[in-house]
């Protein structure tokens, strides 16, 4: 480890190189690790130790109870010895008395650096066991409310509403959080805690007071209660509607803000000498007034953020105005494509433009200052005539050399008349100041004296081998007919006559020969023809005829010459020889052979066809083999030997090719029809979970869940894995589900989240992002205009069937006048997803005393219940 902290550390001196590496856990230490809480509050002591090339970010940790909603010392740990390079955190959590007993789990968030670059999962670093007195484990609850006035005109003015609750808990409410929203639009106010205003925090009356403005949303709004939730943690899971107010008055505004323009300046930033910084401006309008907008700069490619939050106004008004916002790059940041993205704008009454935009995409660079050079000479050498004659142009690092225009590797090159050289610099250099950067001559052209070779003459026996052989004199070309011949040999006939000339710059010396003559003498050779071989084999696809080389002869069917080789025979062939040119066929030799070829057809077996036919129907299979001399067909279509994909009925039929007969009773047609039925899931006999036993309600389907890798569980200290099958599902914990659910396609996640309160780094944000990008979930419109997951909050059964109607691809379905549901209305939110749940038999619901069945739409969806309702979507016997 200490060689992984000192490379991590030694990185950290290359300033200009870019860090894109996440801060790495060393080890960590929780004490102690049991807790009683009989005397009173305990608290315990969390340490780790971490390293970064940049430097971490403070570290956020929580304590959880595992199977209630308790969680104590949520935050940031603080640097107790070292730097943020390399040092020792730490945080002490304290649980207090009345608390739930049993486990408790401490769980480090991902890590990241100040560049934003972070390690992307949740660690556990250990599990406390708590004991004590008897604990509060129960959420509040609502005894009353009211509000009033229910109807509100904005005739003259804003109007406001006043919410009153009754609240009980054993130890105490948490101030409770409500918001008042229209039912159509993202308009919302009110957002925010209640007052106690009589009785105490165990049994006490809560207020507060909303305003809807002049100008809102006319038409019903609704008063949502938030879960309630007590001081330990405990929280009552659903969200409930207390009143729908009728608002009336003049016409109001209902649209977001108009983004007009923007600009962003500089679009690239080299950060090679410190941080740069770019300006972002827009000018929005709307009618009521903009929110000061929201952006982000963000990294394409790596986690890494800097910039985010609100513009400032820097002229003219909320209605119609110019926002500026400059973000600064540090030093060390990656280098690449980065993205301006403005937020969804949102007005004051919480209309909004539904979408991210991205205004601009910055290049960020760390290039080095260029650095000056001087070029090396070209070097110039004019000889003698021209042949000689050269430019040499030198190696110069940073710097290249170019002749009319077209650039020149370094090494010497043929010169002739005027020949100009200039010189530049390369990329990230500059040619320094006052250098020789251009060269120029003009090659002179005195000829240079030669005597030409003499030609050779080479006269044998016939004619085919009679040469005459030019040589290869510098300075000289030798012509034969008036015509230039290039030095080497050449066949002689007749009478040939060579003479020599000088080439340019060159002249003949005085007195050197420079012509040749030879008349060649024609006496023809004897040579005997090799006789041709046939091959006649069973059938006519080998029957053959092959021609051999003889030196002086050639070979003819039909009058036709052919070349040494094997030919196809068919019919009678015959083969004559006769003698070349400069040859005679000797006295008494064949000259001719003829061969008439049998055609008698091979008998062939075909191999049989093999078909596959597994459960279901993508692993069933046909195999065609490979047979000489047999071709096998499927509907009238010739089909390759290879193994092909069975579906239906397939009938696989064999014929001979030609030359072939299929052996008499041999098999020639083959047929099978393959069966479409799935493959039964039979669970494994030992649990894959610690906490599941084998006879366990739904067992079946968490060990199917575990199979197909759509659930993992939980990694506990003993080495086991748990399911923890009656904690209800989170909803971040069902967007894994379904996305594995789904295959795990491909997705790439946005750089920045569509949901306000879910990070790009946290887990299963990829999961998440990918339910809003399918339509699946679409979340809450937030008061601030912005849209929440709340992706820590169980799924309640209602929500869960909206997902997976959603998931299935929001199949064709008219739900049915009469629930089959006694507690879930038609009317009711999601009502045509769950009756289509029922419909599929993908839930049943309870059966009750009084024979009616129910779903309890509002109860959160438990991890086993869960298993079951995503085994029975998949379609699973």
């Amino acid at each position: 480890m200490s060689a992984l902290v000192s490379a991590l550390i030694t990185a950290g001196s290359a300033q200009a190189a870019s860090d894109t590496r996440g801060p790495v856990l060393v080890s960590s230490s929780v004490t102690p690790t049991t807790l009683n809480l009989e005397s009173g509050p305990t608290t315990a002591t969390i340490t780790v130790h971490l390293v970064d090339q940049t430097g971490v970010q403070a570290p956020v940790l929580t304590v959880s109870h595992t199977t209630t909603d308790q969680s104590f010392g949520f935050g940031r740990m603080n640097l107790v010895s070292g730097t943020v390079q390399d040092g020792i955190w730490e945080r002490s959590v304290t649980i207090p008395q009345g608390s739930a007993t049993g486990q408790w789990e401490v769980t480090l968030y991902p890590l990241t650096d100040t560049l934003g670059n972070e390690s992307t999962f949740f660690q556990t670093l250990a599990t406390l066991t708590v004991t004590g007195p008897a604990s509060d484990t129960r959420g509040p609850v609502l005894v009353s409310s009211s509000v009033t006035p229910t109807t509100l005109n904005l005739e003259s003015g804003p109007t406001t509403a006043t919410i009153t609750v009754h609240l009980v808990d054993q130890t105490g409410v948490q101030a409770p959080v409500l918001t008042v929203s229209h039912t159509t639009t993202d308009q919302s106010f009110g957002f925010g805690r209640m007052n106690l205003v009589s009785g105490t925090v165990q049994d006490g009356i809560w207020e507060r007071s909303v305003t809807i403005p002049q100008g809102s949303a006319t038409g019903q709004w609704e008063v949502t209660l938030y879960p309630l939730t007590d001081t330990l943690g405990n929280e009552s899971t659903f969200f409930q509607t207390l009143a729908t107010l009728t608002v009336t008055g003049p016409a109001s505004d209902t649209r977001g803000p108009v983004l007009v323009s923007s600009s962003v300046t500089p679009t690239t930033l080299n950060l090679e000498s410190g941080p740069t910084t770019a300006t972002i401006t827009v000018h929005l309008v709307d009618q009521t007034g903009v929110q000061a907008p929201v952006l982000t700069v963000s990294h394409t490619t790596t986690d890494q953020s800097f910039g985010f939050g609100r513009m400032n106004l820097v002229s003219g008004t909320v209605q119609d105005g110019i926002w500026e916002r400059s973000v600064t790059i540090p030093q060390g940041s990656a280098t690449g494509q980065w993205e301006v993205t403005l937020y969804p704008l949102t007005d004051t009454l919480g209309n909004e433009s539904t979408f991210f935009q991205t205004l601009a995409t910055l290049t960020v660079t760390n290039t080095p200052t260029p650095i000056s050079v001087s070029p090396a000479a070209v070097v110039f050498t004019d000889a003698d005539g021209t042949k000689d004659d050269t430019y040499t142009i030198p190696a110069t690092e940073g710097v290249e050399y170019l002749v009319g225009g077209t650039m020149k590797a370094a090494g010497t090159y043929p010169g002739t008349g005027t020949v100009t050289v200039t010189a530049r610099a390369k990329a990230d250099y500059v040619l320094a100041s006052g250098t020789t950067a251009s060269w120029t001559t003009t090659f002179k052209t005195t000829p240079i004296s030669v005597s030409p070779a003499a030609v050779v003459f080479t006269d044998a026996d016939g004619t085919k081998d009679d040469t005459y052989t030019i040589p290869a004199t510098e300075g000289v070309e030798y012509l034969v007919g008036g015509t230039m011949k290039a030095a080497g040999t050449y066949p002689g006939t007749g009478t040939v006559t060579v003479t020599a000339r000088a080439k340019a710059d060159y002249v003949l010396a005085s007195g050197t020969t420079a012509s040749w003559t030879t008349t060649f003498k024609t006496t023809p050779i004897s040579v005997s023809p090799a006789a041709v071989v046939f091959t006649d084999a069973d059938g006519t696809k080998d029957d053959t005829y092959t021609i051999p080389a003889t030196e002086g002869v050639e070979y003819l069917v039909g009058g036709t010459m052919k070349a040494a080789g094997t030919y196809p025979g068919t019919g009678t062939v015959t083969v004559t020889a006769r003698a070349k040119a400069d040859y005679v066929l000797a006295s008494g030799t064949t000259a001719s052979w003829t061969t008439t070829f049998k055609t008698t057809p091979i008998s062939v077996s075909p191999a049989a066809v093999v078909f596959t036919d597994a459960d279901g129907t993508k692993d069933d299979t046909y195999t065609i083999p490979a047979t000489e001399g047999v071709e096998y067909l499927v509907g009238g279509t010739m089909k390759a030997a290879g193994t092909y994909p069975g579906t239906g009925t397939v009938t696989v039929t064999a014929r001979a090719k030609a030359d072939y007969v299929l052996a008499s009773g041999t098999t020639a047609s083959w047929t099978t029809t393959f069966k479409t039925t799935l493959a039964p899931y039979t669970p494994p006999a030992v649990s894959p979970f610690a906490d599941v036993a084998t006879t366990q309600l739904f067992y079946k389907e968490m060990s199917w869940l575990a199979a197909q890798g759509i659930s993992t569980g939980w990694a506990e200290p003993n080495g086991t894995r748990t399911y923890r099958a009656l904690q209800p599902v989170n909803r971040d914990a069902m967007a894994a589900f379904l996305y594995r659910a789904a295959g795990s396609p491909a997705y790439t996640p946005p750089a920045v989240s569509p949901f306000a309160d879910v990070a790009t780094t946290q887990l299963f944000y990829k999961e998440m992002s990918w339910l809003a990008a399918q339509g699946i979930s679409t979340g809450w419109a937030e008061p601030n205009g912005t849209r929440t997951y709340r992706a820590l909050q169980p799924v309640n059964r209602d929500a869960m069937a909206a997902f997976l109607y959603r998931a299935a691809g929001s199949p064709a379905y008219t739900p049915p006048a009469v629930s089959p549901f006694a507690d879930v209305a038609t009317t009711q939110l999601f009502y045509k997803e769950m009756s289509w749940l029922a419909a599929q038999g993908i839930s049943t619901g309870w059966a009750e005393p009084n024979g009616t069945r129910t779903y309890r739409a509002l109860q959160p969806v438990n991890r086993d219940a869960m298993a079951a309702f995503l085994y029975r979507a998949n379609g699973k016997p």
